[in-house]
Order: structure tokens, then sequence, then C-alpha cells
């Protein structure tokens, strides 16, 4: 018997669930496309405005595109719109409300072996600390771990200078040695010179890889220090990696806040200047800036900021001078993906956005400036009360500083570092060491650029007018501005480990977690059934019974000083000034 062949028909394709199918996907697909119109736009936008026309001298048959109407966000004029006021009702414009609660936990565990007599029995080390002030003082804190992880005498460091530097600074002049040694007397052996019966005829030389590890130090030293005694290490920036135990971790922390003190004239006229920028505020308070926009970094970036053929014929020399192998590269990709640095005007459009206005005191740390008063002068406009170093200190007073870049640098990180608000226009190794030291001492406010989502902001800020810039540029900036809870890969700027909750607030993992706990009992109050929680909110204050209660938790935090009228739903336009600083909540 032939076997049936098995024929196609059309009536057996299941018609309806295909085509439900493809009705779906085009609905999803329309979908999609309505939801990034907007975000399609400001991207072509973006290029319109940054596809700067094409110099005379480089055109090779390309026809020139039009000037686009819309402004550029580095015109003078651009800041005209700015309100004058802040607003100064609220506190968390200042500091965050939670971050009383928080405070430094850097001493050892009970586990922790404290030095003794016989530390250090394996050897001696030298550290020459190089790099700028900033990455000398993380580097030495990383070495002093090492010799805790090595058990070796620590030499005082010495203070290397670039060949261009014209510094002779050493450590007892920048630092307070006596209080470096004492401080850490308990965690290493550490010792102001080599004994006289050491021999250093011919110390071993390392330059260890960076981000090294812990065993890397103990499995190629140890077994040369046997031979040796003594090592020298030439670099010490990034030479130890942030992944350690919790104890060498907070033994970094006592060494690069605790023992890392200025030696006494730079501390105390550090202090007296700071309290000068006090003075000259009602409030007391003051904004510390960190401003690098010389021709090396902004040749380095490859980005473009504005200033024309001058400017891209300026930045192609100095590169042709002194970097000659650099690879040119795409400024649209740069700055879109935030590796461009601001502008002097964009720092300032920044801190205005956050809510700080035109009466507060600001101070500018600064070196050679590109495009020098042209470029500051929106800054300037738009915080007419400014300082610099040389501008606040008389010539007498800043004369035995005059000489040496590295005593000049402590000042400045003195008056950063205790200032009420600080920010910078790179995420440059100062602005990542003070902002650890702010937050380990107390999280005060310190912003982070979002240097990528503020490269298409600055570009819609004229189309978008002046609130609802500074709300969306608020929200950007959600988890950055100096809070308690935030992250970053790097150790020295946000060292978590360091810093412990008080009592009740251990179980709030994030920031972000405690204000939807408060969101949603001010929500219950508006509605008139404060006493009554909704399931989700049970839910969620019941899980934290087990440890403390939440709504105790959050009603404490209710009570610090912030206003209830002066916050908005996330989901509601800022458009006032009455409600735009809504984020700061």
């Amino acid at each position: 018997m032939a076997r049936g062949r098995s024929r196609f028909k059309l009536c057996d394709l299941p018609i309806f669930p295909t085509l439900g199918l493809v009705v779906g996907s085009l609905f999803i697909v329309a979908l999609l496309l309505s939801v990034f119109k907007s975000h399609l736009l400001e991207v072509q936008r973006f290029y319109e405005v940054w596809d700067h026309p094409v110099p005379v001298s480089e055109q090779k048959n390309v026809t020139p595109k039009p000037v686009p109407v819309l402004k550029q966000p580095w015109e003078p004029t651009s800041v005209e719109d700015v309100p004058k006021g802040g607003d100064s009702r609220l506190r968390e414009v200042w500091n965050s409300s939670t971050s009383e609660y928080y405070n430094e936990c850097s001493d050892p565990s009970t586990k922790y072996v404290a030095a003794t007599s016989t530390t250090g029995q394996n050897g001696y080390m030298l550290t020459d600390a190089n790099g700028d002030l900033y990455l000398q003082r993380a580097g030495i804190a990383d070495f002093v771990t090492i010799a805790r992880i090595l058990d070796v005498t620590m030499v005082v460091p010495s203070l290397a200078h670039g060949p261009n530097e014209h510094d002779t600074s050493n450590f007892s002049e920048v630092f307070d040695t006596d209080h470096f040694i004492s401080t850490l007397s308990s965690d290493v052996r550490i010792i102001k010179q080599l004994p006289d019966d050491v021999k250093m005829d011919d110390p071993s030389v390392f330059v260890p890889p960076r981000k090294s590890t812990a065993i890397w130090y103990e499995v190629k030293l140890l077994q040369e220090l046997q031979t040796k005694k003594v090592v020298r290490f030439s670099q010490t920036d990034y030479r130890l990696q942030d992944n350690l135990g919790p104890d060498h971790q907070k033994l970094r922390c006592r060494a690069m806040y605790k023992a890392l003190r200025f030696a006494p004239p730079i501390r105390e006229l550090g202090q007296s200047l700071a309290q000068r920028l006090r003075d000259r505020n009602k409030h007391g308070r003051y904004i510390a800036v960190h401003i690098r926009f010389d021709e090396e970094l902004l040749s380095s970036s490859g980005c473009y900021f504005g200033g024309g053929d001058k400017e891209r014929r300026d930045l192609r020399n100095y590169r042709q001078r002194w970097k000659p192998t650099f690879h040119n590269k795409d400024p649209h990709k740069e700055r879109r993906e935030g590796r461009c640095p601001l502008t002097p005007m964009e720092l300032g459009l920044l801190l205005r956005a956050m809510g700080f206005g035109e009466m507060n005191v600001l101070y500018i740390v600064m070196g050679e400036v590109y495009g020098g008063e042209e470029s500051l002068a929106p800054l300037k406009k738009l915080f007419p009360y400014h300082y610099t170093r040389n501008t606040l200190a008389g010539e007498q007073e800043l004369a035995p500083f005059q000489a040496y870049p590295s005593k000049l640098a402590a000042l400045d990180y003195t008056i950063c570092e205790q200032s009420d608000a600080f920010a910078a226009n790179d995420n440059g190794d100062m602005a990542r060491v003070i902002a650890g030291h702010r937050r380990f001492d107390g999280h005060r406010r310190t912003i982070r650029p979002n240097f990528q989502k503020l490269a298409l902001l600055y570009v819609a800020r004229h189309s978008l007018g002046w609130y609802q810039f500074a709300s969306k540029l608020r929200i950007f900036h959600e988890g950055m501005i100096g809070d308690p809870k935030e992250k970053s890969k790097e150790f020295y700027e946000v060292p978590s480990v360091c810093i412990c909750a008080q009592g009740q607030f251990e179980f709030i993992k994030s920031a972000h977690e405690g204000r939807e706990l408060i969101k949603r009992i001010r929500k219950s109050k508006r509605n008139g059934t404060a006493g009554v929680m909704d399931p989700e909110l049970e839910m969620a204050v019941e899980e934290e019974m087990q440890k403390q209660t939440g709504e105790t938790i959050a009603e404490e935090m209710l009570n610090t000083g912030i206003n209830e009228s002066l916050v908005v739903d996330e989901d509601e336009d800022a458009e006032t000034p009455e409600d735009w600083p809504w984020l700061m909540n």
C-alpha cells in the first residue's frame, strides 16, 4: 500500500495568531520610535551644533555647512537668562539631610594586630612619591599599607618633582612629619632616615605594575629583602589595587586622611584664608572650584571648545610640538562619550543650576587657563564675588610659599577641602582625592559633573528654557552630588569601607532608598491617610522591622529641616523657581 503524501494546505496555517504577532510587532516598533524620537532629535542637534565649519586652509572640495541658528553653549551671551538668585530655603542645596547620620569608621577591627618593637624586621623601604601633590598623598598612603603587608620599616618618603618644576620641597616642609609617624605608630614602623649601619651602596629599585596586588609584593619583594635589606620604589602612583581586605583599606584611610597632615605654616594660613572667605558671606559659606583648562589638557582631549580657527590652530601647533605621536580624535565622539572637560562657563552654569545664587562667594583654584580672561569672564559674571589665592592673601603672606608649587597646592587643597561646596571641571586627580577627603570628613556637598549627559544638555539649553534645563541637570546628577551611599570605582574618591551609618540608618542601602520611603510617607500625609500605610509600604516596613523601624527612620529624616511644600513628584515638570530644586530632596 503506497504511503500517502503530506500536502501543504493554506487552511492549515494559524492565520489569526500570525496576524496578531505581526500587528503586535509593528505596534512595539511604533512605540519605541515615539519614545526615542526626542532623543534622536537631540542627537541630531548635537551633531549640527558641534560640527563646526572647516578652515579655509584645510578645505578640499568640501562644501561648508551653514552656521546653525541655535546658540552655541560657549557664547558669553548665553548666561544672560540665568536668574540672579539661588534658592537658599533648601538646606539640601548645601548638604544632604542624611549626612549627619554617617561618620568615618577607620579604626581597625579586633583581629588587627598592632605594631610592636619587633615590627618591620624584614628590611627597609624607601619611596619616591611622584606626580602632583594629590597623587603623592594617595601614593604615600598606599605604600604605608604595603609596608604593613611586607612587615618592613618605612623611611619617611621623599617627594619627587618633575624636570620642569623648580621645587625643592621635602616631606617635612609640606607635611607634619612627627604627626605622620606618631599617628601610624600602631600600624607600621616609620623612621626619618636609614640607620648608619645599613648599607646603601646598591639598593634594589622597583617600579611596580599599576594596580598590583598584595600577593605580587609578597612574592616579588620578600625574597629580595632577605638579601638586600633595602628596596626603593621610584614610582608610587596607582601601584596598589583597590580590592584589599577591610583592615588594609582602613589603614589607607588613616594614612590618607589622618596621618598626612600638612605642616603647621601651611595649615595655619590655609585655615585663615578659608575663614576670610566665610567672613565675606553673610551665611558664612563659600564654594570652591578647581579649573584645569590649559593647552596640554585641551590638546590631549581631542575636543572642540568653540574657539574657532584660532583654537584649532593653537591646539594643532601644541600637539605637533609636544605630542607628535598624537592620533586625531573625533571631537563629536569624545564629547558624546563624556571625555571632554567643562569650560569655565559650563562649570558656572552647573553650579547655578544646582541652586547656588550669584551672591555666594566663589574660590577659584586654577593654573594657566587657555583663553585667559575671555574664558573666565562668564564664570566671573555668574559669581561676581570670586577670589583666588593671590587676591585673598597678601604678598607677604604668600612670600614663603611662592617658589614652591607643592606648598601652594597644599594651601589650595586645605581651602577646597574645608569649603561648603566643591566642584571641578574635569575628573582629574585633585577632584577625586578631595572628593574622598570631604566624604570622610562628613559628606559636604561635592559635585561630580556628569560629562556625558551634560554634552547634550548644554547644546539644547536655549531651546529648553532655564528652569527646565536646571531640572533636567539635577536629574542627571542624582547620585553624583556627595550624598552618602554613592559609588565609584576609585577607592580614594569614595572610601566606602571607612564610612559607616549610625544606628537606624545601617539598613538603608542607598540614598535613593531613603528618599523613596520619605516620599511615600509624605504622600500618605497629603492624602489624609498618614496613619494608614498602603500594602507596598507596609510590606517594605515589615521587612526592615527585623533590624529597625523604617517609619521611625523616615520620620527622623523628615524632621531635618526639609520644606515639604518644595517637594514635587518625579513625574511632574519643574517650571517655576519654587519647585525646580525638588531633586535635592
